[in-house]
């Protein structure tokens, strides 16, 4: 089903990732590229729920119903969007939302590794991101890919390109802090 947006709007364009006939449908896909020989499997990085130009994802039914399980009350796309957007500082309903992105993202990913294994358990899945992509998804790069990447693999480009961002950022710090230390 189509993400629905924090007013309420279908997103048609974006898919949830809890729902279980896109999951199905994508974890064929994957299935036969493994039976096809395909040894690698990258997955574009359009792979997240947040970072669009449309308002914050997602509020669909399965989300509201995991929100409530989460909560332990019934929870409204009205109470969501309140809690989200006016109020301020960290509340359950932040937690809430963050777990729900990452239950839906680290599902899927679960999915579509199990159709890959059922094939060949040595296929390597990625995902084209940087480190900070899932920031606003309550998950991070390298637990998605740690669900994604398959029996035999040890590393990934995604992680090493992460590991070289992060360390030139590190001693681009690093740099700036001696100047500073230098100039006083």
């Amino acid at each position: 089903s189509a993400r629905v947006d924090v007013n309420g709007q279908r997103r048609p364009q974006a898919v949830c990732p809890f729902c279980k006939t896109f999951a199905a449908d994508y974890a064929k896909v994957v299935a036969a590229l493994a039976e096809a020989g395909f040894r690698k499997i990258v997955l574009d990085d359009d792979f997240r729920m947040q970072i669009t130009s449309s308002a914050s994802f997602c509020f669909c039914e399965e989300h509201l119903r995991f929100y409530s399980e989460y909560l332990d009350k019934p929870v409204t796309i009205e109470d969501m969007r309140h809690n989200l957007y006016e109020t301020e500082g960290p509340n359950e309903y932040r937690r809430a939302w963050m777990a729900g992105c990452q239950a839906g993202l680290e599902s899927f990913s679960r999915t579509i590794r199990q159709a890959a294994d059922e094939i060949d358990d040595t296929v390597e899945m990625m995902v084209c991101a940087g480190p900070t992509l899932f920031g606003g998804d309550g998950t991070s790069i390298y637990k998605i890919a740690d669900i994604l990447r398959g029996k035999e693999a040890t590393e990934f480009l995604a992680q090493r390109i992460a590991l070289a961002a992060t360390k030139v950022q590190l001693q681009e710090s690093q740099k700036q802090q001696e100047e500073k230390r230098a100039e006083a």
